[in-house]
């Protein structure tokens, strides 16, 4: 059943890299913090879906919210240097689309920010809290990417360098991952994938200037090797690539029976090296 699952999710990020499918398009003019996705009314269900979010400048969060109908998006002004829960306002000039496209017989939800020519140095807060995601493809420049409760294949590329903001990177699911993930901090960033312990596949972690360190509740490791800056290992004997990667921070992975959700998403700090190179059990 892990193989079925994970060649469908593996299938649908095809599709997103690609961009297979016939969308329909909405959008928001700026100055408006929430985004409209046109089309929106001619889906019966978003029980299925997958994601790709394309961040010009600044930060992302993803989020699963099983209540919701359809997804919510805002695209809200980010500012530096402020409280994690006061940094946004309703204020941006950036603009932010919405396309829904069918690929494979999922949804494929596409949302992109593009800066205005008047606003150059501008960052935003993409937020998008959706119903379900199995498969998310996330392309950000400038601040932290945060993602909670998804599922399938993971696709993550953060970019640091803008305003001195941290490229991190948080993935927390109490789901079973066991389809292919690719998560890459450059620029300073600190990556952690925090995921239940029934998940599977072939970890390798790299973080060349800070840490590596995997601790695990239960699940089993298998032909474990590391040097304190690298890590891998297969994850109940799982087969698809797991790739973490940070140039210049920690890399952290977490097997766990449930995580913590944080549902109002404040930002998290990353936690000091304890060791490097590690795997525990808890």
């Amino acid at each position: 059943m892990a193989t079925k699952r994970s060649r469908s999710a593996g299938l649908v990020l095809a599709a997103i890299v690609s961009g297979v499918g016939v969308g329909l398009s909405g959008g928001c003019a700026p100055n408006a913090s929430h985004v409209d996705i046109t089309g929106a009314d001619s889906v019966q269900t978003w029980t299925v879906c997958a994601v790709d979010v394309e961040n010009y400048a600044g930060e992302v969060t993803v989020w699963v919210d099983p209540t919701l109908q359809q997804p919510v998006i805002r695209c809200e002004k980010l500012v530096p240097g402020t409280a994690p829960s006061t940094h946004v306002s309703t204020q941006v000039a950036a603009t932010t689309s919405a396309v829904v496209s069918q690929a494979d017989g999922r949804l494929v939800l596409r949302v992109t920010t593009r800066r205005e020519e008047e606003s150059q140095a501008e960052l935003v807060h993409l937020s998008v809290r959706v119903p379900s995601c199995d498969g998310l493809r996330i392309r950000n420049t400038g601040g932290m990417v945060r993602v909670e409760e998804v599922g399938g294949a993971l696709d993550i590329l953060n970019i640091g360098g803008i305003n001195r903001l941290s490229p991190d990177v948080i993935v927390r699911t109490d789901r079973e991952i066991v389809a292919p993930v690719s998560i890459i901090s450059n620029g300073g960033g600190f990556v952690e994938l925090s995921m239940s312990s029934e998940s599977a596949g072939r970890l390798d972690l790299q973080g060349p200037r800070g840490f590596v360190e995997v601790k695990a509740e239960r699940g089993r490791l298998e032909s474990v090797r590391t040097d304190g800056i690298t890590f891998t290992g297969v994850l109940n004997r799982g087969e698809h690539s797991m790739k973490l990667r940070s140039d210049r921070g920690g890399v952290l992975v977490r097997l766990v029976k449930e995580t913590q959700p944080s549902p109002e998403l404040a930002a998290t700090s990353a936690p000091a090296p304890t060791g490097g190179g590690t795997a525990t059990q808890e």
